[in-house]
């Protein structure tokens, strides 16, 4: 199973190399497409394919929902005992099947799931990289992956079944992963560099919002404890402040530091205003019980 979005120049190839690969391990099997409101000729190609070839399933979202999210409803459409779930753009090469079927094999798991051995990037990218995942294992209560996550993981079908069981709106697909349970271990692969990513700065800061905003809610208890802390420092502040004006060895804070108090506590108290609002927004796109896709059209070709 894939997604495609901007992949029109990526298709036919990953077609043939996946049905090449899947082929020296199954017999039956079934490519599903998930076109993600791609603008470009994707569709249309692998329309083609599923004229050539009726194991070939097309499920078309009626606009762009996100990577995530395409993939889940994908998902959700799978029916083999064994799911076998990469990107289309070859990054993720096909014939790492015989690696992850080796391991899902001989560890008898549920999910094999891809790492990158050698994140991709400059120096920024994997500093930031490393940041972010260290960051969701401290303020989650689940075993978080420490390394790159890929796309590319192997599950078995009760896996499968039971994480398409979750069905809310913010979420990022590695934290699931891990709620999920089962028996699973990663895989250690050298993604490929091919294109540019569709992953833009602000994209990215939305991915780490609702990784952090879907998997705790230690940031609302920090500030609960944060707020403690300046208020105990107030009081210590004022002991020091109301004793320099008794004994005349200091002079009272001016104008200077007033301000400069002002302007800090503000500040902070505005950060958590956002952060607590961020939670709330949460809470009211969830309680909308929205699809978090809508499926245009399911297309393939009838036998």
């Amino acid at each position: 199973m894939t997604t495609v979005y901007n992949s029109e120049k990526y298709i036919l190839e990953f077609y043939k190399r996946s049905l090449k690969t899947a082929e020296e391990y199954f017999n039956n099997l079934e490519i599903i497409f998930v076109n993600d409101g791609s603008p470009d000729r994707s569709s249309s190609i692998v329309r083609d394919l599923c004229n050539k070839d009726p194991r070939i399933k097309l499920i078309e979202l009626s606009r762009n929902f996100g990577h995530h999210k395409a993939i889940m409803t994908g998902l959700s459409y799978a029916q083999g005992d064994l799911i076998w779930l990469l990107d289309s753009d070859l990054e993720e090469e096909p014939e790492w099947l015989k690696g992850f079927y080796a391991e899902f094999k001989s560890n008898q798991v549920d999910l094999v799931y891809g790492v990158q051995k050698n994140r991709r990037g400059n120096l920024i990218d994997r500093v930031t990289g490393k940041i972010y995942y260290s960051l969701i294992s401290f303020i989650s209560n689940i075993k978080h992956p420490q390394k790159g996550t890929t796309t590319s993981s192997l599950m078995s079908a009760r896996y499968k079944n039971s994480l398409c069981e979750y069905k809310e709106q913010n979420f990022v697909l590695s934290g699931l992963y891990a709620l999920t349970g089962y028996r699973q271990i990663p895989y250690e692969v050298n993604k490929k560099n091919n294109s540019p990513s569709t992953y833009t700065f602000i994209t990215k800061m939305r991915l780490i919002i609702d990784a952090i905003t879907s998997l705790s809610a230690f940031p609302l208890v920090a500030t609960f404890y944060f707020g403690i802390s300046i208020f105990i420092a107030s009081i210590l502040w004022t002991i020091y402040v109301i004793h320099g004006w008794l004994s005349q060895s200091s002079p009272v804070p001016g104008w200077t530091s007033v301000m400069v108090s002002i302007w800090m506590i503000g500040g902070i108290l505005i950060a958590i205003q956002g952060l607590i609002g961020i939670y709330i927004s949460r809470i009211f796109i969830e309680t909308k019980n929205r699809p978090y896709t809508i499926i245009r059209e399911i297309y393939s070709k009838q036998v």
